[in-house]
């Protein structure tokens, strides 16, 4: 779906050139999880340590 507007072959050029299309790599995805898993993670630890 996304993907084949991101192959549109109407892409916008500057001067003849064209930039290739965005690409979430499996890195990326692993350090965008940790970043958000790792405090919520925390801050739940603490919630339960604290309230039980």
């Amino acid at each position: 779906m996304v993907n084949g507007i991101m192959k549109n072959s109407e892409q916008s050029s500057v001067y003849g050139l064209t930039a290739k299309g965005p690409k979430v790599t499996l890195a990326a995805a692993v350090l965008v999880a940790a970043i958000v898993s790792v405090p919520v993670f925390l801050i739940l630890s603490v919630f339960e340590w604290i309230w039980l």
